[in-house]
């Protein structure tokens, strides 16, 4: 017997195998290699040289020598006369063969990642292409639409050029007739209502750069009726659940809720909304998240991620039919963030719809959904804006159930004039703009006019553009702040300054104010900055409570719980 070992199998070569040498000396079965060599092509398996069938030397066993004598076996290896011996060997084979397990079960987990993000980039790559096909096919359509209308003449292009001139010509002489007081007393005369209403506003007044049209204004004005009507209802209960000044002192300060990531070190926007019995707080952060958290359970009960958002406005589910809706209509949100504009709808369940997205020509300075759940109002730097929200049709086989329609658009062409925030009157008919030379806009919605302008002292100061505007739950006062951190009061009904807050002479001054927030029963006025935040009652306008927390953003959350959060970190206040 042959005691040669191939050094490819590392077996001992029988008397029948041909045991050859390479050049380089490697000892190996001549059937192996010359396999081997067949394979990779005639490279040397040990130095990845060139070897040929030829360079090989064959060596000569026993058996080819002397075929006639008896064939003595070999003695055993050392490592194989003994159990100890043998276990060893047994325990390095277990161990190679565990580590090939261990490399192959890391080539197999790489293998499955790569795989899982291939199908994800195509799953995106398919979604993509979807959506751009359905805007093709919407562009198509609109393109068709507008090759059966035609476009605008010249001759109504002069005539639009005509209008406008005409309509900077009332501008003038209404604001002239804003600043006489005749005009003012007979203003004032009129508003008999307590409520400051649509009927509150001067209707003489400029007419909108876009008319809205019939459909979409019964919808806002049958919204309006059901929430005039209930609203003194809903203001003696909230009246009989305000806190006393003893228990407003008495909040708890310590309450703090942590939703963003850990990662958040700024907060983007926050708007707080009640409904049946419970408040929802939504958020949005630097960490690209928007998140609803409800006060009752203490749990967040939706999340939308990868959404950035700058301006929030909610509104949750509902079972009253105070605003004139046939049935019930899911929870919506609409953000605002550069010059996108999105809208979801979110069911009971916490499912988010997909967004909707509208994006406009300048840069957003306010959303307001309506009262209706029907219309959205977008403030832009020069232009407002009004979007519906269609729905989709029962037999409609597209998957978005909603879209964003543009309706109406309007404002003031003046040079320097900038909208800097806005916010809708509760009813849903006034929404009133903040200026960049601070004053407020009024404008009726109803009545399809710039209902008047509230001027602030000293206007003309680089430090007076409005940088927040709020109004009560009852619509009789409005809160605006400024750049310099002054909270001017406003009375809607007689369009008069009723308080100024936080000026130079005040001892408990803050330095900036950012937010204000009135309650629902609009007994409390509460504003607050990166510094800390105060309450004031309504009438005597004399702080009740200060807080020392960061409060650029504030809300109610029921009768006698403020909600307060600072644009840097992302800690929520809860002052229960």
């Amino acid at each position: 017997m042959s005691l040669f070992v191939c050094e490819i199998s590392g077996e001992t070569a029988t008397s029948s195998e041909q045991m050859v040498v390479t050049p380089s000396g490697h000892v190996c079965t001549k059937r192996l290699l010359v396999a081997k060599l067949r394979e990779n092509g005639g490279v040397d398996p040990f130095n990845e040289r060139t070897l040929h069938e030829d360079d090989l030397i064959p060596l000569a066993t026993s058996s080819s020598s002397s075929s006639n004598k008896s064939i003595i076996p070999p003695p055993r290896p050392t490592a194989s006369t003994s159990y100890t011996h043998m276990l060893e060997l047994l325990q390095t084979e277990y161990d190679a063969v565990v580590l090939e397990l261990f490399d192959t079960r890391q080539a197999l987990q790489s293998t499955r990642q790569e795989l899982s993000q291939s199908l994800y980039q195509h799953d995106a790559a398919m979604r993509v292409i979807a959506r751009l096909l359905k805007e093709k096919d919407l562009y198509k359509s609109q393109l068709m639409e507008l090759q059966v209308s035609g476009v605008a003449t010249s001759e109504q292009v002069q005539q639009q050029e005509s209008l406008a001139t005409k309509r900077h010509h009332e501008e003038e002489t209404a604001a002239a007739a804003l600043e006489q007081p005749s005009a003012k007393k007979q203003k004032t005369g009129s508003a008999k209502d307590d409520d400051a209403d649509a009927s509150a506003i001067d209707q003489a007044q400029l007419p909108l750069d876009g008319n809205i049209p019939d459909s979409d204004l019964t919808q806002m004005v049958t919204a309006w009726q059901g929430l005039h009507q209930g609203r003194k209802a809903i203001q003696k209960i909230a009246a009989a659940a305000a806190p006393s000044v003893e228990q407003l002192n008495s909040l708890a300060k310590d309450v703090t809720v942590a939703m963003h990531k850990t990662s958040c070190k700024q907060m983007t926007a926050m708007t707080v909304a009640s409904a049946s019995g419970t408040a929802h707080i939504v958020t949005a952060g630097a960490d690209k998240q928007v998140l609803c958290y409800d006060a009752a359970s203490k749990a967040v009960v939706w999340s939308i991620p990868k959404t950035q958002a700058s301006y929030l406005s909610y509104q949750p589910s509902s079972s009253s039919s105070n605003t004139g809706a046939e049935q019930e209509r899911p929870s919506v949100l609409a953000t605002g963030h550069g010059k996108l504009l999105s809208f979801y709808n979110i069911s009971s369940s916490g499912d988010v719809s997909n967004p909707v997205v509208a994006t406009t020509l300048e840069s957003i300075v306010s959303v307001q959904l309506h009262p209706d759940k029907n219309h959205v109002m977008v403030g832009t730097l020069h232009v407002l804006l009004l979007y519906r929200i269609q729905t989709a049709a029962a037999n409609d086989d597209e998957q978005d159930d909603a879209s964003l329609v543009h309706v109406s658009s309007f404002g003031q062409e003046e040079d320097g004039f900038e909208m800097t925030c806005g916010c809708l009157h509760p009813d849903g008919l006034i929404y009133i703009c903040g200026t960049s030379d601070g004053n407020l806009q009024i404008w009726d919605l109803k009545n399809k006019c710039l209902g008047g302008t509230l001027v602030a002292a000293n206007s003309s100061d680089s430090s007076s553009s409005v940088t927040h505007v709020g109004i009560s739950e009852n619509g009789y006062h409005i809160a605006s702040t400024n750049a310099s951190g002054v909270v001017t009061v406003w009375d809607l009904r007689k369009q008069a300054i009723v308080a100024t807050l936080n000026d130079q002479d005040e001892a408990d001054r803050l330095e900036s104010v950012s937010s204000t927030s009135f309650d629902p029963s609009g007994k409390y006025l509460a504003y607050g900055g990166s510094t800390g935040l105060r309450v004031c009652m309504v009438k005597e306008w004399k702080i009740k409570a200060s807080y020392e927390i960061a409060a650029d953003y504030l809300g109610w959350a029921g009768a006698a719980t403020i909600v307060a959060a600072g644009k840097k970190g992302r800690l929520v206040h809860l002052l229960e």
